[in-house]
């Protein structure tokens, strides 16, 4: 039963590309793997979106705040 559910297993993995992304923190990993997700057009479920909502906000604001001061005269 073991060797069977091996050889079913490496059947499926035959079909499964594996990808590895290594970088820093905040280098855009996550960001590839939901845009990854978008094309394959797999929506967010509502507690996901709850979840990521105040993350795009502060990062917004925070990306916003960094243009405003480092624009001369301000």
């Amino acid at each position: 039963d073991i060797d069977d559910a091996l050889d079913e297993h490496r059947e499926a993995e035959k079909h499964v590309v594996k990808l590895l992304l290594l970088g820093a923190a905040e280098s855009g990993k996550s960001t590839v793997l939901k845009q990854m997700r978008l094309m394959d057009k797999k929506e967010f479920s509502t507690e996901e979106r709850l979840f990521f909502s105040p993350l795009v906000y502060t990062n917004t604001l925070v990306a916003m705040r960094t243009i405003l001061r480092a624009l001369p005269g301000l």
